[in-house]
């Protein structure tokens, strides 16, 4: 099928929900990045023009340079990543780099997880870290979960196992991709 095709048709009050459902269950409802993502979903054209620069930054030039979802996708990664609630790394991230960046989420820092630099190999990649965090964090009810956003990038964040089906089922609901970060 195609995914361009099969984001035009999905109805919008339903994506709305299941985009608004992601974005509570990753913040832990935090109302503010709630308020944003609901202002984004309202109108996203004016979002687009009120952060153009962050959009910019992106490669994104104009409003219709994505399709509405796309870019409402890219929108939510960056209200939770400037909120702290994900994390976006480049394929080829340093171990150290990596390490920081998920230790300073805020889901990392709350559910005091435990991040310690002997268990992993600085020759790994984000997916081998990212099983090596799971079996870690297995006893806390919490693994290293990612949302897919179409490039070379990781974007990371701490998740509730028990909640990962949910993420999942509510992803593909609007053509979005949330898995364990180490199945990417």
């Amino acid at each position: 099928m195609d995914v361009m095709k099969e984001l035009s048709t999905i109805n919008p009050a339903k994506a709305e929900v299941a985009i608004q459902t992601i974005t509570a269950i990753i913040s832990g409802n935090d109302s503010s990045v709630l308020e944003k993502v609901k202002d984004c979903l309202r109108d996203t054209e004016s979002y687009f023009k009120e952060y153009a620069n962050v959009f910019l930054e992106r490669g994104i030039e104009k409003f219709d340079d994505l399709p509405l979802r796309e870019l409402q996708r890219i929108a939510v990664v960056d209200i939770l990543a400037e909120n702290l609630y994900v994390c976006e790394r480049d394929w080829k991230d340093e171990l150290d780099d990596f390490l920081y960046f998920v230790g300073e989420l805020r889901g990392t820092k709350e559910q005091t997880l435990p991040l310690k630099t002997e268990w992993f190999h600085s020759d790994g990649d984000i997916s081998e870290w990212s099983a090596i965090i799971d079996g870690e964090w297995k006893s806390f009810g919490m693994c290293l979960a990612g949302i897919d956003i179409e490039s070379d990038s990781y974007v990371l964040f701490p998740c509730k196992i028990d909640k990962m089906n949910e993420l999942e089922t509510l992803a593909k609901a609007v053509s979005y991709r949330i898995d364990y970060a180490k199945n990417f």
